[in-house]
């Protein structure tokens, strides 16, 4: 079942004119797996230090596995929802938690 949630993503966008400071939050919607065959194969310790989201790297590894789709299939689905990340990336997602999704499904 998909569910649809609001993840916060940072846009390069200086705030108020402003050159100096944090970049300022967007939100980014995208649909992911919600208590389906995925959730809790992957601890949330494990996502410690990563970049994106765990629902985004767990989404991005799901698709991979559960459709045969190509590193750069996924990195386009992704981006077609707002998420830039580069094929590369979902390489070493799958990599690193491939395994434990693999056995999942």
């Amino acid at each position: 079942m998909l569910a649809g949630i609001s993840i916060p993503m940072f846009s390069s966008a200086p705030r108020d004119g402003c050159t100096c400071g944090p970049p300022t939050a967007g939100i980014v919607n995208l649909a992911v797996r919600s208590a389906g065959m995925i959730a809790g194969v992957a601890t949330a310790a494990s996502y410690v230090g990563f970049r994106y989201p765990s629902e985004i790297i767990s989404h991005c590894v799901w698709m991979y596995f559960r459709f045969a789709l190509s590193l750069r299939d996924v990195s386009e689905l992704m981006l077609e929802r707002g998420v830039e990340v580069s094929h590369e990336t979902v390489r070493q997602w799958t990599r690193k938690f491939g395994q434990d999704y693999a056995n999942a499904l």
